[in-house]
Formats: structure tokens, sequence, C-alpha cells
């Protein structure tokens, strides 16, 4: 049954009817893995909040999202969340995919929606970091591109053993060996407010831009306690910082480092901030209890090919036309799972 798509304007009374179909959405059994909080309305208004009002990325003009009517009652929706990236100094509109609801009678509308995604792409980079399966085969026929498969890497804290674990996992190739070469000076900051200068890189790849208030948005949001852990040279300039969120699965919590970005030319910097973090996780600004800090990196192809516990990708992107040539540097958790 073909419905009505209209541009999501992100009103109050608007958003409170989103947030009562998507909840009532969740309540019908009709999303596969619901998390916590997704079949209450109020999750979804703070959700809208950390999104839009909260967001230093998002502008009047930003898109928000596309509705889909059956007459006057919504029957689907496709938020946006506006994020800013950057080639060198040259900024380049981002809207990162959330919430791809659509009451199942009404799906033959979804690629309605999506063509009006893909107009959008002529101007924004359009990011789904988070695609069901089905959702991936059709992103894959509008042209959108795959990232690399995806590793992941434990590092056990004192409660697993630290130090003497560690070697164990290397072992497996399930951890890495860390990095020891800090330069005199060198800091942990864990707050963004401590960070004094951003580096700035031209190297022709495309990367999301950062900033004091992006960085203290992005720790501010999302269910889920998370720390923020930057380590700076001795004037100040972050050399790599990782966003973790904390997480509990089988009696361990985990510190699972769902955004992080090295800085370094030698691209050691995150091994460096590990090492400070596995050493003295308290001093580090590790929540108490945490038993195990988790990493990933994506298959980039330019060096070889990683051992971890292979994850594989979800990430999909969709550059804009003049920018289809341009080099990504991406990173694995470049998706709406944080800010949920």
């Amino acid at each position: 049954m073909a419905g009505t798509i209209k541009e999501f304007q992100g009103t109050g009374e608007e958003r409170r009817e989103v947030a009562r179909f998507l909840a009532d959405f969740v309540r019908r059994g009709e999303l596969s893995n619901p998390r916590h909080g997704d079949d209450e309305e109020a999750h979804w208004e703070q959700r809208f909040r950390w999104w839009w009002d909260e967001n230093p990325m998002c502008r009047p003009e930003s898109p928000l999202g596309f509705l889909l009517y059956a007459g006057e009652q919504i029957v689907g929706f496709n938020g946006f969340i506006p994020l800013d990236y950057a080639i060198d100094d040259e900024t380049v509109p981002t809207l990162l995919a959330t919430t791809f609801f659509v009451e199942e009678k009404h799906r033959d509308s979804v690629l309605g929606m999506l063509a009006r995604l893909r107009r959008l792409g002529n101007e924004y980079q359009i990011i789904d970091g988070s695609p069901s399966e089905p959702m991936r085969e059709i992103l894959g026929k509008m042209g959108f591109e795959k990232e690399d498969e995806r590793y992941q890497y434990f590092f056990p804290l004192k409660t697993l053993g630290g130090q003497v674990t560690q070697p164990i996992l290397h072992q497996f190739g399930l951890s890495l060996p860390l990095g020891h070469s800090l330069a005199p000076g060198s800091y942990l900051a864990v707050t963004p407010e401590e960070v004094e200068s951003f580096p700035k890189i031209r190297d022709g790849k495309l990367r999301r831009s950062l900033s004091v208030e992006s960085l203290q948005w992005l720790i501010s949001v999302g269910s889920e306690p998370r720390s923020f852990f930057g380590l700076c040279d001795a004037q100040g300039q972050l050399q790599s910082y990782a966003i973790g969120v904390y997480k509990e699965r089988f009696g361990l919590k985990a510190c699972m480092l769902l955004d992080s970005c090295d800085f370094t030319p030698e691209q050691n910097g995150l091994e460096n901030l590990l090492s400070f973090l596995t050493k003295d996780p308290e001093s580090a600004g590790v929540l108490s209890g945490t038993d195990l800090i988790t990493w990933s990196v994506l298959d980039s192809g330019e060096r070889p090919k990683p051992a971890g516990l292979r994850r594989g990708s979800i990430l999909h992107y969709s550059l804009p036309r003049h920018r289809s040539a341009c080099r990504r540097a991406s990173v694995p958790f470049e998706s709406d799972i944080p800010l949920l």
C-alpha cells in the first residue's frame, strides 16, 4: 500500500507523534532486536534532543528525516543525524542515517523513501552504519560503498590478569603489543576541555571534523555511561583519542572503544593511549570495576591483514557525486549505535 512521503520538520508536535509511532512499532514486535528504552516514547524524545537540539553540527538547514503517511497516520520514519566531515580544510556535510522504521504492510514505499535519501546524497555524504540484512542488500544496489572487515582486540585489566594475561591473548591473535614511545611531557586528558589544540591533517582523506564542542557532545549522549580518553603532547595537542562506552555481558564489564582516532604520523598513538589505560585504569579515567577494554580496527588493505577476532563490517556510505573519487579515513563505528 503506497503512502505519502513528507520531509520531517522536527517541530514539537511532529516529534511527539514520531516518538509515539516508534514506541508503538517496538511494542507490536516489529523491531527484531530492540534496545532498552525503544518501547518508551520518553526515550525517543530524549534521543531527538541529543541528535538535533544538543548537536553542535545540526544547523537550521540540516535535513532531519522523512515521514511516511497513510492518510493522516504516520506509518514510517527515517531519521538523520547531521555531522561534519572534512577533506583537509574543506567541510563535507554529512547525514548519519538512523531509525528506519516502516510498518510491514507499507514497505512497498521504502524504495520511495530511499530515492529521496539518494537525492540528498548529491549534496551530503550519507552514512548508514547499522543497517539490517535486507537493507544492506538494498544499499548495495543503490551504489553505497561497504567498508572493509572489522577485527576486534581485547585488553584485560587487573581483574582478568592484566599484563600477565595479555601476552597469552596476543599469542592467539586476540590482543596487540602496546606502545611505549611517549614523548616527554605527554599527558592524558580525561575531558575534552583539557585538550589545547587539534592537529591539522592534510592528506586528502575524508574524516570527521573534531572540536572541543563536538567531543563534549559525543560523550554526553547515549544511554550507556562513557569516558573520554585523549593522549596529548607536551603542548596540549591531541595525538589520539578514544571514547569508551561501558557494557556488561556474561558477568564482565567492558569498556568498548566505539570512537577513536590516531593523529600521529607513525600511527602508534592509539597503542600508546591503550598503554596508558591498561597500566593504571582508574587514574586514566576508566570506571571502577571494568574488567577489559576492547578496540576494533578496519582491514584497510594498506598494511598486513590484522589478526584479532573477525567481526565483519556493516558500515555503508555514499559520497556526494563531486567527491566520488575521494578516500576515507574510516573508523569501525561510524554509526548511530553510540548515539542511541
